[in-house]
C-alpha cells in the first residue's frame, strides 16, 4: 500500500474528519485556493479539451457551485444539537447521525475533468472522509496545475494525489470508490462503488405538441457545445415524422453558429476526417442523409434503424435524428432498440422530452431513463459527470453527487422508544395476566386497515370474465326467452285442454 493511503488511513482512525468545524475550514480553504488560481484553471481546462473560453469558466462556476452548496449544507450548531440530543432528552430522543464511510478513492473522468475531479471531492470532504484522488501523470496541463493547487489547498492528511492506481483497494472495504470511468479496477466485491453509467446514450423526443424552435435550440446547443463530447449532449433525437421536416429546418438555423469556426479555432477533433468517410459512405449506402458536415460537426437524418450511427454512445459532435411515427413508437424503439443499453439493460443517463405538459408527462413515465427533463436541458448539466447508478439522485441536475452518498446513517433511540415493545407482557407470571395480555394483543392486531374512501370491492371483474359474461347474456338470453316462451305456452294449452 501506498504511503499517501496509509497516512489516510491514520487520519480515519483518529477520526478528525468527523468535526464539522473541520470540514467547514478545508472547504473554505479548497474555496479560497481555487478562486486564487481560477483563470489558470479555465485556460487549462481550454487548452486541454478544445472549448471555449465561456464553456471553461461554465465548468469552474459549476465546480464551485458544488463545493458552496455542500459548503452551506454543514450547520456546526444543528449538528451539535443532534449528537447531544440523547443527552439532553433521554427519554424522547431519536437521532439520526450521518457519518462518513472513512476512505474515498476518485478515478475522475477526462470529459469535463475539472468538475469530474471536483463533484465527488467536495461532496467526500463535506460528508467527514479522507480522500484520495487518482490524477496519473499526463501530457495534460490540468491535472497538474489541479493536482498542485489541491494539495495546497487541504489538510495533506486527509487528502492525497495518487499518481498511480493501487494493486490493492481492499483498504476501501470499509470506504467507497468512486469510478467515472467504467475502468477495470480491480477489487474485491465488498466494497462500495459508486459507478458512473459513462458508455449509457441518452435520448430526445419531440413530439407533434412541440414548440420547434426551442426544441432545436436547446438540442443543438448541447450536441454541439464542449466541442461534442459532454456526457449528457442527445446520442439520439426522436421526432414525429408529421413534423420532421420543419424542426429539421428549425436545426439547421440554429446549428449555423456552432458549425462554422469560432474563435478562430481548427476542428478540436483529430479523428474528424475518419468520421466524414465513415458518414459519407452510411449516406452512399442509403442508411441516412447528411444534412450538414463540417469541421465541426454534423447534421444526420437516419433512414435505416440499422444504421451505425444508433449503436453506442457518441463522443464526436453528431446529432443523430430519426423518425418516429407516434408516442408508442418513440417508447418502443427508445426501450427496446438495441442503442437502448443491451448487455447491461442500464436505462439511459437522461432523457428530453419535449412536447405538451401531458404529452410530456407520459413519456417521461415511460421511457426507461435515470432522469428525465421536460422542454429543456440545464446548460450545466452539460459539465457534469454520470450521476451514479443505484443512489437517490440530488436535487439539483448539475450536481452529480451528494454527501449523503458519502455517509452511513446511525440510528439512536431514547429511553421511552427502546422501552415499547412486549417487555409487560412477557414479565408477568401470573397466567391470568397472561390471558388478558393475549387477548389485548390479539385485539390490537386485528384493527381494520385505514379505509380509503372508495366502496370496497371483494374481487374486480377482470377481461376474461366480462367476455365471458357477455357471451353469456348475448348467446344465453335468446335460449332463455324461448325457452321460458315455450314453457309458458305449453302450460297455459295444457290448462285449456284439461278445462
Amino acid at each position: 500500500m501506498s504511503t499517501e493511503l496509509l497516512r489516510l488511513q491514520g487520519a480515519q482512525t483518529d477520526g478528525r474528519t468527523a468535526n464539522v468545524r473541520y470540514r467547514q475550514d478545508q472547504l473554505q480553504s479548497l474555496h479560497a485556493g481555487l478562486c486564487l488560481r481560477a483563470e489558470d484553471l479555465c485556460t487549462a481546462v481550454a487548452k486541454d479539451t478544445g472549448c471555449t473560453a465561456t464553456e471553461a469558466s461554465m465548468e469552474f462556476y459549476t465546480a464551485m457551485e458544488g463545493l458552496r452548496l455542500h459548503y452551506d449544507g454543514l450547520n456546526f450548531e444543528r449538528e451539535l444539537k443532534n449528537e447531544y440530543s440523547v443527552v439532553d432528552d433521554p427519554e424522547n430522543a431519536n437521532p439520526n447521525l450521518s457519518l462518513g464511510v472513512g476512505l474515498v478513492y476518485i478515478i475522475p473522468s477526462n470529459i469535463s475533468p475539472l468538475n469530474a475531479a471536483m463533484a465527488p471531492l467536495t461532496a467526500a470532504i463535506a460528508s467527514g472522509n479522507c480522500v484520495a484522488l487518482e490524477l496519473q501523470p499526463t501530457l495534460r496541463t490540468l491535472p497538474a496545475l489541479l493536482g498542485a493547487v489541491l494539495l495546497d489547498a487541504l489538510d495533506n492528511d486527509t487528502f492525497a494525489i495518487c499518481k498511480s492506481r493501487p494493486d490493492d483497494l481492499s483498504m476501501l472495504k470499509n470506504g467507497t470508490l468512486v469510478d467515472q470511468t467504467s475502468s477495470e479496477a480491480i477489487i474485491d466485491g465488498s466494497v462500495r462503488v459508486l459507478k458512473s453509467p459513462s458508455e449509457s446514450r441518452t435520448v430526445a423526443i419531440v413530439d407533434r405538441t412541440a414548440d420547434l424552435d426551442r426544441a432545436a435550440k436547446a438540442l443543438v446547443t448541447a450536441r454541439f457545445s464542449f466541442c461534442g463530447r459532454s456526457y449528457y449532449a442527445p446520442d439520439l433525437v426522436l421526432v414525429n415524422e408529421f413534423i420532421k421536416k420543419p424542426f429539421l429546418e428549425a436545426v439547421l438555423r440554429e446549428a449555423l453558429p456552432y458549425l462554422d469556426d469560432h474563435e478562430g479555432q481548427e476542428s478540436p477533433h483529430r479523428d474528424i476526417s475518419s468520421l466524414k468517410k465513415r458518414m459519407t459512405q452510411a449516406a452512399a449506402d442509403g442508411m441516412a442523409d447528411i444534412l450538414s458536415l463540417g469541421s465541426r460537426g454534423s447534421i444526420v437524418d437516419i433512414k435505416s434503424r440499422s444504421s451505425w450511427l444508433l449503436e453506442g454512445k457518441v463522443n464526436l459532435p453528431i446529432l443523430a435524428i430519426l423518425s418516429v411515427t407516434s408516442l408508442e413508437d418513440a417508447i418502443d424503439y427508445s426501450n427496446l432498440a438495441k442503442d437502448y443499453h443491451p448487455v447491461t439493460g442500464r436505462p439511459y443517463l437522461a432523457s428530453y422530452v419535449f412536447a405538451n405538459a401531458s404529452t410530456a408527462k407520459y413519456l417521461a413515465q415511460f421511457i426507461n431513463a435515470q432522469e428525465s427533463f421536460l422542454n429543456g436541458i440545464p446548460p450545466l448539466l452539460l459539465v457534469a459527470p454520470p450521476k451514479p447508478l443505484g443512489g437517490k439522485l440530488p436535487q439539483s441536475p448539475s450536481q452529480a453527487y451528494s454527501p449523503s452518498m458519502f455517509q452511513v446513517l446511525r440510528q439512536i433511540h431514547g429511553t421511552r422508544q427502546s422501552a415499547v415493545g412486549l417487555s409487560g407482557f412477557i414479565e408477568e407470571s401470573s397466567s391470568k395476566l397472561i390471558r388478558v395480555a393475549r387477548n389485548e394483543l390479539l385485539d390490537a392486531a386485528l384493527q381494520p386497515l385505514r379505509q380509503t374512501g372508495q366502496a370496497f370491492q371483494a374481487r374486480e371483474v377482470g377481461f376474461f370474465e366480462q367476455g365471458i359474461l357477455t357471451g353469456l347474456v348475448v348467446f344465453g338470453g335468446p335460449v332463455i326467452i324461448v325457452f321460458v316462451g315455450g314453457a309458458f305456452a305449453g302450460a297455459r294449452y295444457l290448462y285449456k285442454l284439461l278445462r
